[in-house]
């Protein structure tokens, strides 16, 4: 089975597009024609990139792809759109979208976005790793070892994991705080 991805699109015939294209490659299609509901879509549906049209009824494109990174909902996002100007442009990628499609567009170019998207996204995996590290806590009944390493395994967790995590010495105690931790903030 390939790569899900979500089309969000109220042109039908621009959503009965996408899909033939994207299914003829190899990837599974799901389509809705509004981005109401979107966040909890994707959090049932876990779709591995989305195609967002910028032109909505009610919920816009940059509204939804703003609820979504809001919601640390870091999949690509690539924003679709019949206006092809600067200003969209510029918007959709301040808003964080990975890409920006004019439609109508070739099934060949659309495919290559599609394609190059999936293949960056490990950017967008490491964007949710810096945001969720930020949450890291260590058990309460942890401590540090003679070589400075807490007991409960948060450090060697992150480092396995290439997740961030700062470090501090704590001149009072001669042991090593995260500051990310619960250990620190005490302080």
């Amino acid at each position: 089975m390939g790569d899900k991805i979500l089309v969000v699109d109220d042109d039908t015939d621009i959503t009965n597009f996408i899909s033939a294209v994207l299914e003829s490659a190899g990837y599974v299609v799901d389509c809705r024609t509004s981005a109401n509901g979107i966040v909890e879509c994707i959090q049932k549906s876990a779709p591995d990139m989305v195609l967002l049209d910028y032109h909505l009824p009610g919920l816009d494109g940059i509204m939804a792809l703003n609820m979504l990174r809001s919601n640390n909902l870091f999949m690509p996002i690539v924003m679709l759109t019949s206006d092809a100007s600067q200003q969209v442009a510029i918007a959709s990628f301040r808003s964080g979208a990975s890409d920006f499609l004019p439609k109508p567009c070739e099934a060949g170019y659309l495919e290559s976005v599609v394609r190059r998207t999936l293949e960056n996204r490990t950017r967008y995996l490491s964007q949710a790793v810096d945001i969720l590290s930020k949450y890291l806590t260590h058990l309460p009944d942890c401590g540090f070892s003679e070589s400075g390493e807490c007991r409960c395994g948060l450090v060697a967790i992150c480092a396995e994991n290439g997740a961030p995590l700062a470090r501090r010495y704590n001149a009072l105690t001669g042991q090593l705080i995260h500051s990310n931790s619960r250990l620190f903030l005490s302080l």
